[in-house]
C-alpha cells in the first residue's frame, strides 16, 4: 500500500484538475478537489495474475484476479468498484471488421469497505456485464479496467471513468507515482520476454557504420504484455533511445512514440516478429515523419537472448 504524502496532498489540493462529480445522475465539472475531495489508490496484488489468460478461457478455465484498494485522500461514505470492459473489434481473415469494437461499463463490486483486498474471476466479469453471456465471449485483445468510484457525504460521486470508458482525470494525476487511479487486465497469453539481450543492427538504408552494430540491451516488462527496450537505435542519434512494444500471444507491435523522446523520436513498425523457438525478436523499423532526425531511415534490429 502506498503511504500518504502530506506534501503531495497539499500540491494536489491547490492544483486544478478535472474530475467529474455527479449527484443523483446530474453530472457537473468539479475542477478542484479542495479539502473535501477524494482520491483512491488501486493496485494489482503483487505476484498475482496481471492478465486474463485467453488460453485458459479456451480450455474452459476461469482466471482469478486480485487487487487492493484504499482511500489515499478524503472521506468517502460509500465506495463501489467500477469495471470498464473494452471489446476489441473482431476481424475476418481479410482484415474486414466482423464485429465492431465496443465499450461496456458496470459496477462489479458494490458498497465496499476500504482498505481491503478483493478477488474477482472471469465468471464474475461475465455475470457483471449483460453484453457478455458466456466465458468464451471474453476474447483475445479485449481489456478489463477497474477503478473505485466514491461518494462524498453530500452525495457527490467521484468517478475515474466516463461511461464510454474515457478517463475523467488529467494526465498529471494519471501519471502520479504516489497512487494508481485504475488498473487494467488485458486478455492475452503468458509472455516471458523480459531479460538481457544482445542487440544487433543487421541492415539499414544508412551506412551500418553510423550505428553501434552490436551491444547489450535489457527488456523490462512495464505492465502485462507491455515491454521497454533500453536502446533500439544503436545510438545512431548519439544517445540511447528506449522503445516500447507489446506482445499479445506472440503478435509483436511497436508503440510508435519513443519512451525517451516521444515528440522527437517516432518509429514506424515495418513488421516485427518473435521466433517462439529461439526467443529472437526482430524489429524492422524506420524513423517516422515528425521525428527530429534521420526521417525515413530504415533499419533492422535483432535481439538475441543472452
Amino acid at each position: 500500500m502506498k503511504v500518504l504524502d502530506l506534501k503531495k496532498i497539499a500540491v494536489l489540493i491547490t492544483s486544478a484538475f478535472l474530475l467529474v462529480a455527479c449527484d443523483e445522475g446530474d453530472k457537473d465539472n468539479f475542477d478542484d478537489f479542495g479539502e473535501s475531495g477524494i482520491i483512491n489508490n488501486i493496485e494489482i496484488v503483487e505476484g498475482t495474475q496481471t492478465f486474463i489468460d485467453v488460453v485458459g478461457i479456451g480450455n474452459g478455465e476461469s482466471t482469478t484476479l486480485q487487487f487492493t484498494a484504499n482511500t489515499f485522500f478524503g472521506s468517502p461514505v460509500e465506495n463501489d468498484v467500477i469495471a470498464i470492459y473494452r471489446k476489441a473489434a473482431v476481424l475476418d481473415k481479410d482484415g474486414e471488421i466482423v464485429e465492431p469494437a465496443a465499450v461496456y461499463s458496470a459496477t462489479i463490486l458494490e458498497n465496499v469497505s476500504l482498505p481491503d483486498t478483493f478477488t474477482i474471476t472471469t465468471d464474475d466479469i461475465v455475470n457483471t456485464f449483460s453484453e457478455l453471456t458466456m466465458l468464451t465471449d471474453i476474447k483475445f485483445r479485449d481489456e478489463l479496467s477497474l477503478a473505485v468510484s466514491s461518494t462524498r457525504s453530500d452525495g457527490l460521486v467521484f468517478d475515474i471513468f466516463n461511461p464510454d470508458g474515457s478517463l475523467n482525470i488529467k494526465a498529471d494525476i494519471i501519471n502520479d507515482n504516489d497512487f494508481n487511479t485504475f488498473i487494467s487486465f488485458p486478455v492475452s497469453c503468458p509472455s516471458g520476454l523480459a531479460g538481457d539481450y544482445v542487440a544487433t543492427i543487421t541492415e539499414s538504408s544508412d551506412p551500418l557504420g553510423d550505428f553501434v552494430a552490436t551491444k547489450d540491451v535489457t527488456i523490462s516488462e512495464v505492465s502485462s504484455g507491455r515491454f521497454n527496450i533500453s536502446d533500439v537505435t544503436g545510438e545512431v542519434l548519439g544517445v540511447e533511445i528506449v522503445m516500447q512494444f507489446t506482445d499479445q500471444c506472440e503478435i509483436i507491435t511497436v508503440v510508435e512514440p519513443s519512451i525517451s523522446f516521444p515528440a522527437q523520436v517516432i518509429f514506424t513498425d515495418r513488421g516485427s516478429s518473435l521466433d517462439s523457438d529461439t526467443g529472437v525478436l526482430t524489429f524492422n523499423l524506420a524513423f517516422k515523419s515528425g521525428s527530429c532526425c534521420r526521417v525515413g531511415t530504415t533499419f533492422t534490429l535483432v535481439l538475441t537472448p543472452k
